[in-house]
């Protein structure tokens, strides 16, 4: 598996080589009957689709889950944790279980961002541990977008997106967030929030990186339930609704100009990411 870093330190841009044989990294689902312990995001429908189990009962077998990982990855290095969000007390335990029985594992996870990623000397536990990459889906940098897609508790705030930033980057950890732009209802003046903390927080933490995604309608979400109260106008099925087996719907409101978002989102992404890739090229 051939990778590319792409960010460097400051403002300069690398590209270094890194080459990883594929029996040295794996993906592990650790708890692939678990629902995000959130769910209650407006805009996701996974958790909808499925039977999950409860993530508190769960999460108390994870030394049991991390034995038969030990035992099913053999010599591999690398971990890619794809499970959807692993709570913080989840990271410590892997921390601590990876730190006494698996030195030498890098990994990466999902999180979410809540002040318990600060607790104690968590960042730094989990900086010796192995880890080189957390993920947390911050999806909007406007606090009225992230109202509608009821992503946050009232213990969110930018300054603890930013703190999060500071401790974990400080420690070697890269932070990455997954955005979401054309969201029902978010305005160009919403958009614009949202980049202006991109190139805030990439600015000031050269190991903060990002993706841009357009909102995609689930149609196992909240959204799609009732479009009526999210400024959509219409929704069209590419075929008789009892014979659709994707996820994604086309969907119209009064504003929305994918096409432009779609050259907004390329540019933005190219200039912050990608300043190296040929101008016409897609990202």
């Amino acid at each position: 598996r051939d990778c590319l870093l792409s960010r460097g330190l400051g403002d300069v841009y690398k590209r270094q080589p890194m080459q990883i044989a594929p029996d040295k990294a794996v993906n592990a689902h650790l708890f692939p009957y678990v629902k995000c312990y959130w769910n209650r995001c407006s805009f996701c429908g996974i958790n909808q689709k499925y039977h999950f189990e409860n993530p508190a009962k769960a999460y108390a077998s994870i030394h049991q889950q991390l034995d038969g990982l030990k035992k099913a990855i053999g010599t591999a290095q690398y971990v890619w944790f794809i499970d959807e969000a692993l709570p913080p007390d989840a990271l410590g335990e892997i921390a601590a279980y990876f730190t006494q029985r698996m030195p030498g594992i890098i990994w990466q996870a999902r999180c979410r961002i809540e002040p318990a990623l600060l607790a104690g000397e968590l960042p730094e536990a989990l900086a010796r541990s192995g880890l080189r990459e957390l993920r947390l889906g911050l999806e909007s940098g406007s606090a009225p977008v992230l109202k509608k897609m009821n992503k946050f508790d009232d213990s969110f705030s930018f300054v603890l997106v930013e703190e999060i930033c500071k401790r974990y980057t400080a420690c070697g950890i890269s932070i990455h967030f997954p955005i979401i732009i054309g969201f029902p209802g978010e305005t160009d003046s919403d958009r614009h929030a949202t980049y202006d903390l991109l190139r805030l927080l990439t600015g000031k933490y050269p190991a903060v990186t990002f993706n841009i995604n357009l909102f995609g309608l689930d149609i196992g979400s909240r959204v799609f339930q009732h479009w009526y109260d999210f400024d959509i106008q219409s929704i069209s099925f590419p075929c008789e609704p009892s014979h659709y087996l994707g996820n994604i719907l086309r969907w119209e409101d009064a504003s929305t100009d994918f096409r432009l978002l779609m050259r907004e989102r390329d540019q933005f992404m190219r200039e912050f990411l990608y300043p190296w890739m040929p101008a016409h090229a897609l990202t």
